[in-house]
């Protein structure tokens, strides 16, 4: 007999071999995941969860919670970094969302298209690439889906389930920012398309959430402002509104950068979602039996794609909250276009709609597999700063806590595995008698000429390290 559970059983045993141990055989990567964990990590050291600094710096680029929710398992390590552990808090979010969207599709769809959705969900290259990293995407995710899991699985919403509803909407502002309201709103306006006599936004108390969200976050902020300043704060809030919407400065791609990107971060599965938007737009009898239930899907798909497709500055990962979205569209297409489809012909057998997606699931699965346990991991000599964070650090032992940086050599984030201070050194303090640092680092661009002054200011080459195609040099001061 089936068991009820049995697709979350399998859910969980399959997420667990994707990300439960293989995140450990990879160290933090980059720019982003090695911010963040120090970040966290001098979070744990300080002890204020409303003063965030990097380098000893008040940090003014991301909200708050994410921070926290990684210094947990820092403190449960003991405060020292370990990849698997940081990347932790990353891992159960995702497991939940895949949990999340098959309930979301049994609730909207059926049983097979719930479980179809989170299996093509787990093997999209994007999702079971950001599942096992430290960044702060994939938490920003769970925080949108949360309230729409919420709305979905209470057809009769009560004021508690809708003050749960929008506590995930403030969380999802202490991470990622105000941003979360446009996924929000897109799926609301697609449920009252759906049902308008069911009034999705009185159902929630949509002015008095907007009000909770506003206070929580604007409590939040007064309890920062006090651990730093008012003005950090309003920076803070300049950087993450007006400068990422209306003058962003990184990440500057052309508009149409989506079109070409999404496919191949949802593929394969990006097939049955072309295969049924075509379908609606081609076939005025499919989109009349089919279009009203899909309006929640279509306007939460739509509009934030829509909207980060006007913004200038655009990364894959802006879009990761669309996904579950576009999983249960491919999900309801596999289980009730294809299949339903297919078990009517007579010369197929009633189960090879269900052998086919099977296949290209297992093909998908196994992809992920070999990136997550061998790929990675073979990446990991070339682009792990930990080699580098050492030797600095055994350096720093002997002649200061203090690394002077010259030429953007580790900027602010590749400290995390060491306990060593950055100061920002230009080459001409390095001569006048200034204090600088006994330890600099430089990338190596300086050329000829630039490292014999280095040398006549008494440094000498310590170390080379290649990282991410880049080489770094280590320079010491020569001791009297």
């Amino acid at each position: 007999m089936k068991s009820k559970n049995s697709p979350i059983i399998l859910l969980l045993i399959l997420a667990a071999c994707l990300w439960a141990a293989a995140p450990a055989l990879w160290d933090l990567w980059g720019p982003d995941e090695c911010r963040y964990v120090q970040v966290s990590k001098e979070l744990l050291q300080h002890g204020n969860p409303f003063r965030l600094t990097v380098n000893g710096e008040f940090y003014e680029d991301k909200p708050p919670l994410p921070f926290i929710l990684m210094a947990i398992p820092l403190a449960l390590n003991g405060g020292a970094v370990n990849s698997l552990f940081c990347r932790y808090p990353s891992i159960i979010m995702s497991i939940l969302i895949l949990i999340f969207t098959y309930y979301i599709g049994r609730r909207l769809f059926s049983e097979r298209a719930g479980l179809w959705a989170a299996l093509c969900l787990m093997t999209a290259p994007l999702f079971w690439q950001e599942a096992p990293s430290a960044r702060l995407d994939m938490q920003f995710s769970f925080w949108v889906l949360f309230p729409i899991w919420i709305y979905a699985m209470h057809p009769k919403m009560k004021l508690g389930q809708a003050a749960l509803f929008w506590l995930g909407v403030s969380c999802g502002a202490l991470t990622k920012g105000p941003v979360i309201l446009i996924f929000i709103l897109a799926f609301l306006l697609g449920m009252q398309k759906n049902s308008p006599e069911e009034r999705p936004f009185k159902k929630v108390y949509f002015l008095w959430g907007i009000i909770l969200t506003l206070l929580i976050c604007l409590g939040w902020m007064w309890a920062e402002s006090r651990a730093s300043s008012m003005e950090a704060i309003q920076n803070q809030a300049k950087t993450q509104i007006i400068k990422r919407i209306f003058s962003p400065s990184l990440h500057k791609n052309p508009f149409w950068y989506y079109i070409f990107n999404l496919p191949v971060s949802f593929a394969p599965w990006i097939i049955p979602v072309a295969a049924g938007a075509f379908s609606l737009f081609r076939y005025q009898q499919f989109r009349k039996e089919h279009l009203k239930k899909l309006y929640p899907l279509v306007m939460w798909i739509c509009l934030p794609l829509i909207f980060f497709s006007i913004l200038g500055g655009k990364r894959e990962q802006y879009l990761l909250p669309i996904y579950p979205a576009l999983a249960l569209f491919a999900g309801w297409y596999i289980s009730e276009v294809i299949w339903d489809k297919i078990v009517r012909l007579p010369f197929f057998h009633p189960m090879s709609a269900g052998i086919l997606s099977k296949k290209v699931f297992v093909i998908a699965y196994t992809a992920a597999l070999i990136a997550l346990w061998i790929v990675f991991p073979l990446l990991n000599q070339r682009k792990s700063p930990r080699p580098l964070c050492l030797r600095l650090d055994t350096l720093a032992q002997e002649y200061g806590s203090n690394v002077g940086v010259l030429k953007y050599g580790l900027r602010q984030t590749f400290q995390v595995y060491g306990n060593y201070k950055i100061m920002k050194v230009f080459e001409e303090e390095l001569n006048i008698g200034k204090e600088t640092p006994s330890i600099i680092l430089v990338k190596d661009k300086g050329g000829a000429e630039s490292k014999h002054k280095w040398q006549e200011w008494g440094y000498a080459p310590d170390s080379k390290f290649k990282l991410s195609g880049d080489t770094f040099e280590i320079w010491v001061k020569r001791k009297l």
